[in-house]
């Protein structure tokens, strides 16, 4: 009895696909992690392309936000206005928020979106009122106070947070867009 060659040519395009899967690439990667400090370091260096989306409800919004930050309805995102090639970086109420809104800004066709680690929160905590680690080297620590200056906050000595981080708590800065 002559078998068939189907089953050969089966098997060895399926172990030519798997070869090739090891190449392939995750078509909705997860959008890249930005720290407070980072944002705040490519801002300052007009960073070309970089566009900061805030996904908090609008009294949020209001009552701070990050430099440069446009206020962008996460239910509804106005997609015509967000240039196709840029660096989006966006923030909500908690990372998670902004994962799903990055996801779908990927599927909409904005293949470059990052997700400020911490939110808003965090942007206070590093960039408007950071303490100033006494073991960091003076020229890490010279530095990080210059930055929070330029974006118009205030470092504080110390490396650790006051006990009550409520935003009642933390110091209402202005400046630079905040």
């Amino acid at each position: 009895m002559k078998r068939s060659a189907a089953p050969r040519w089966l098997a060895a395009g399926a172990f030519a696909l798997g070869a090739l899967a090891a190449f392939a690439r995750d078509p909705f990667p997860t959008p890249r992690r930005i720290e407070a400090r980072e944002l705040a370091a490519s801002l300052r260096a007009r960073a070309p392309g970089l566009v900061v989306l805030d996904l908090r409800p609008p009294e949020d919004y209001a009552a701070g936000h990050v430099a440069t930050a446009r206020r962008l309805e996460p239910a509804r995102p106005s997609l015509a206005s967000l240039p196709a090639d840029a660096l989006l970086v966006l923030y909500a109420d908690t990372d998670a928020a902004a994962h799903a809104t990055a996801a779908a800004l990927r599927a909409s066709g904005h293949p470059n979106v990052g997700v400020l680690t911490g939110g808003y929160a965090a942007w206070v905590d590093g960039v408007l009122a950071p303490a100033l680690d006494p073991t960091l080297p003076a020229e890490e620590r010279a530095r990080i106070g210059e930055l929070s200056r330029y974006f118009g906050g205030r470092p504080r000595p110390g490396d650790r947070l006051p006990t009550d981080t409520t935003s009642a708590a933390r110091p209402r800065l202005q400046g630079r867009g905040c």
